[in-house]
């Protein structure tokens, strides 16, 4: 997975911008693009991420474009949240993990926990690793 970033101090989380604004930037990015990572998060409203703009995967490499962070990847693992395609919930805990720093990750964590119980033993695996009990 490779990560191209157009640094952008003004932009906003995606929980503050509109479900419109999500779905006009994926729907521009194409047919196989998804949120990733600290975007699949923030749109979950999982945690307190606050990272600014877009993170989308997507299958080839793009022109950096204002608010989003393009990831590309060949994976095809993904949901739907809200009607949007987003990576799975699994894979965006784990893909935002080193770039939160441990507030965060334990907010992320303690919230999907509460959420989704049925994945806590999972959690608690990713929270080890991390030192967080």
């Amino acid at each position: 997975t490779e990560i191209y970033t157009l640094s952008l101090h003004d932009a906003l989380p995606i929980s503050v911008i509109d479900v419109c604004e999500t779905a006009r930037y994926l729907a521009k990015a194409g047919k196989d693009a998804f949120l990733w990572g600290p975007s699949v998060l923030e749109f979950m409203e999982l945690g307190d991420v606050g990272e600014p703009g877009f993170y989308i995967a997507v299958p080839t490499r793009r022109y950096p474009q204002l608010s989003v962070k393009w990831v590309v990847t060949k994976k095809k693992t993904r949901s739907k949240y809200k009607g949007m395609p987003i990576q799975s919930l699994k894979d965006a805990i784990v893909s935002s993990m080193p770039m939160l720093d441990d507030d965060k990750r334990r907010t992320v964590l303690d919230d999907a926990a509460q959420r989704y119980p049925k994945i806590k033993d999972f959690l608690r695996k990713v929270g080890a690793e991390y030192g967080i009990e």
